[in-house]
């Protein structure tokens, strides 16, 4: 039986394609490149200690809406733009840190092994195993 895992699943922006002047404002955001890290630490095994990561990019448009509040290029967070984008993605959301924890736990838990044949001899000492 598999010990639970503990994700830790970070959401970042990695670049923000921004319009030089939009009306009265500069660096207008129109565009999100983000990605979705989702992290486990390895509980046993050979690999016990390291971390297993899956990670996915996307891009998101954005649109400022006339008459909303306008946050300066210089204000603007990680939490922010992410604040845009979460309601912009909706239910692919969840749908894309459980395909990530899926990824990860099968890192940590391999639902399939490479074997040589028992008939093969054995590898020499030290040699990896494919």
């Amino acid at each position: 039986m598999s010990e639970p895992i503990n994700y830790t699943t970070t959401w970042n922006v990695n670049l923000l394609h921004c319009y030089p002047q939009e009306q009265q404002y500069t660096d207008v955001v129109f565009r999100v490149d983000w990605t979705c890290n989702v992290s486990a630490p390895y509980v046993s095994g050979s690999q016990s200690g390291s971390l297993a990561v899956a990670s996915e990019p996307h891009v998101t448009p954005v649109t400022y809406t006339t008459g909303s509040p306008f946050i300066p290029f210089n204000q603007l967070t990680n939490d922010i733009v992410m604040g845009w984008v979460f309601p912009i993605i909706g239910t692919q959301k969840n749908n894309i840190q459980s395909r990530l924890e899926s990824n990860v736990k099968n890192m940590i838990y391999p639902n399939e092994v490479i074997l040589p044949p028992p008939w093969a001899p054995p590898p020499p000492s030290g040699s990896l195993v494919p």
